[in-house]
């Protein structure tokens, strides 16, 4: 236990970070930690026996990149952006993860059992196996075979997609199917478009999944807060009057003559799901536009040479006509165009996978290949237009690492066969560099004329006018997300 407490900074570090420790003498306070550490661990080898036994019945193990922005004044989040760090996981995360699933479960199936038509849950539908057609054929090619008939296969085809000289590998393919999946909706079991065999969670594998741990922040888990009260016999949440809210009497005791007076209606409660739908949906994109946000003026002020402008990234897809995704774990997915080349797409006859992206210099005729999960280096930077904004982009700087193929290698077209020319391996880096200088040439001259035909004035009534509620913008994404839920509402 004192190497315990040394690791942890010393004894008056713990006691500040642990305020029920403040008034014990420092025997009494290394005897209530080593109580504390025992439980901890107990409470982690618990979340890890329910852990594999829901991975055993088909539960996925999806990768989601998280990054946080460090400021320079952290504890006011305030100041100089000075680092973007993705988040790493600790095991005590997927400790508590673990044991909220578990208590959503169990809360989800009380609210069930004593309101069957009301009850407020959360279903993950199957994917549809046509969004996993092109994962399917990219992994194809490492050899990874992706099968898709239940969330078990599915599970297992996860396990074995990995290549132990490339731990990155596997990150980018679960990457690929976390994009391919679904949302995750509320609904009310009362819908009259709903049947039992459709309220399961297909991700985490239970036949019933609701949200409960978080009323802080949701209001789903307060509808099933009071739901959860009503079925322990405590309905004084589903009172409406003020005088019921001021009762001294504090016995769980039933105020309300019917069991389900105070309790949404199932049709109430679907209008209130799709609402809840259509918000957290709301909520996910505000969330991936602040992080963009926030990577593009962490490099927005770095010098050109600055080295956090460089990173390694993966290829985890082909774009056919221009250019391709790169997965860059240093930071987050950035979407890399290489423009001014003749790019396609070939696929060889003989096998099945997404093919090669070949990127050829018209000039020259030399040519680059690209396949999936080669790993380039590449460089951010930032481009500005009136439209959007501030956006980050990616430019290739060099090679994929060196392999035992020629994938990745600079080659140069010597003959042809049919409409595709063959090519050759070839050490000339040429071709890199008329990437990076047409590039840098044409941002050059996008930035004069933005500056010669656009005033800065009428720049900012533009941007102020398309971020405007009844822009055409604006009303086009209602339409998509209205169209949306109807697919998901009719599928």
């Amino acid at each position: 236990m004192e190497e315990l407490v040394k690791k942890l900074g010393g004894l008056e570090a713990v006691k500040n970070d642990i305020p029920e420790l403040k008034e014990l003498n420092r025997d009494e306070c290394l005897t209530a930690l080593d109580k504390l550490s025992k439980s901890i661990l107990l409470l982690i080898d618990i979340a890890s026996n329910i852990r594999e036994r829901r991975l055993a019945k088909g539960g996925l193990e999806l990768e989601s990149v998280e990054v946080s922005v460090q400021f320079a004044n952290p504890e006011t989040r305030t100041g100089k952006l000075e680092d973007l760090i993705p988040k790493e996981p600790l095991e005590m995360h997927n400790t508590v993860a673990e044991l909220m699933i578990f208590a959503n479960h169990w809360v989800a199936r009380r609210c069930v059992e004593y309101y069957p038509d009301r009850a407020c849950l959360r279903r993950h539908p199957p994917p549809r196996p046509e969004y996993f057609d092109e994962v399917k054929r990219c992994i194809a090619y490492r050899g990874f075979v992706l099968d898709t008939n239940s969330n078990l296969s599915l599970a297992n085809s996860l396990k074995n997609a990995s290549d132990p000289n490339d731990p990155e590998v596997n990150k980018v393919v679960r990457q690929l199917v976390t994009r391919a999946m679904t949302n995750a909706l509320y609904f009310s079991t009362g819908s009259s478009n709903m049947t039992q065999d459709q309220f399961s969670h297909y991700g985490l594998a239970l036949n019933l999944y609701t949200h409960f741990t978080s009323p802080i922040r949701r209001y789903a888990d307060i509808i099933v807060h009071r739901l959860l009260l009503a079925s322990l016999g405590d309905y004084r949440s589903l009172t409406t009057t003020q005088s019921e809210l001021n009762s001294k009497n504090t016995e769980l005791v039933t105020i309300l003559e019917n069991k389900t007076d105070g309790l949404f209606s199932s049709e109430e409660l679907a209008s209130i799901c799709n609402h809840m739908n259509e918000q957290h949906w709301a909520a996910q994109q505000v969330q991936r536009s602040s992080l963009e946000l926030f990577q593009a003026l962490f490099f927005k002020d770095k010098p050109v040479d600055d080295p956090s402008r460089y990173a390694e990234g993966i290829i985890c897809q082909l774009r056919g006509t221009n250019g391709f995704i790169a997965f860059v774990p240093r930071y987050s997915s950035f979407f890399l165009m290489i423009s001014d080349f003749q790019i396609g797409r070939v696929h060889s006859s003989e096998r099945s996978d997404c093919g090669v992206l070949e990127v050829r210099n018209s000039k020259t005729n030399e040519c680059q290949q690209y396949r999936m999960f080669d790993h380039v280096l590449l460089k951010i930077y930032i481009s500005e237009t009136i439209a959007h904004g501030l956006n980050i982009r990616l430019e290739l700087v060099g090679l994929p690492k060196t392999t035992n193929d020629s994938r990745g290698k600079l080659i140069t077209a010597h003959t042809t066969t049919g409409n595709h020319s063959v090519c050759t391996p070839s050490l000339n880096t040429k071709l890199i560099k008329d990437v990076q200088d047409i590039d840098a040439e044409r941002r050059q001259k996008r930035e004069v004329s933005d500056q010669e035909h656009v005033d800065v004035s009428k720049r900012k009534q533009l941007i102020a006018q398309l971020h405007d509620c009844s822009s055409v913008y604006h009303r086009f994404h209602k339409l998509l997300r209205q169209s949306n839920e109807h697919e998901m509402e009719t599928n």
